[in-house]
């Protein structure tokens, strides 16, 4: 259950392809600045299990640099 929620927190806060080639560093969801709090508390769960297809999955999305 909480991973199911973290991913889905994780899907919904991470802003669109075109906002990134755009360079709108804005949530989509709440509007803070990217990444948001609430992002970072999702994959940082998502990240910590022992899952590795979801955590390649996160890190094959993400686009921006760390």
């Amino acid at each position: 259950m909480e991973r199911d929620r973290a991913l889905l927190l994780a899907d919904r806060h991470q802003p669109p392809p075109l906002w990134r080639l755009l360079r709108i560093r804005r949530c989509p969801a709440c509007h803070c600045r990217w990444p948001c709090p609430r992002y970072l508390d999702a994959r940082a769960v998502l990240l910590g299990n022992d899952r590795l297809d979801v955590a390649a999955i996160i890190r094959r999305n993400n686009r921006w640099p760390s």
